[in-house]
């Protein structure tokens, strides 16, 4: 981050010394916006509770969520989409698969900001030898 910062303003006084020797005399002022804070996850776990899959997970900024996509995946490699649900304004988020069967079972969450970015979590895996119910 602070590399790009630093790359910046050295474009900026490059372009503003280059006018200046130009013999252009205006005075300009630069507007630099911070960039958007970057949503982290800061933990995903996932535990078998009964015959279901728990999923628990934090993120840093939850008034900047839009919504939560839960995804799954039978290989680690091919996810879709099990679920989206929105955010309880928590930093902490729980959700519970209640659709998992016996088998290798791949999870990730997909955290979608109100800005239309979007940041996905490691992906966790839960082995399920057997319906305990």
């Amino acid at each position: 981050m602070k590399a790009i910062i630093i790359g910046t303003a050295l474009m900026l006084s490059a372009a503003l010394s280059t006018e200046a020797s130009n013999g252009v005399s205006s005075t300009k002022y630069v507007t630099v916006k911070p960039a958007a804070a970057q949503q982290e996850i800061g933990y995903f776990r996932i535990h078998r509770q009964k015959d279901d899959v728990s999923l628990n997970w934090s993120i840093t900024s939850p008034a900047d969520v839009a919504c939560f996509i839960i995804e799954r995946s039978f290989d680690g490699i091919n996810f879709y989409e099990i679920d989206e649900v929105g955010c309880d304004g928590s930093p902490t988020q729980k959700y519970r698969d209640a659709t998992a069967y016996p088998g290798y079972l791949y999870y990730r969450i997909k955290v979608k900001n109100s800005d239309g970015t979007s940041v996905t979590s490691a992906t966790e895996m839960i082995r399920i030898v057997s319906r305990k119910g």
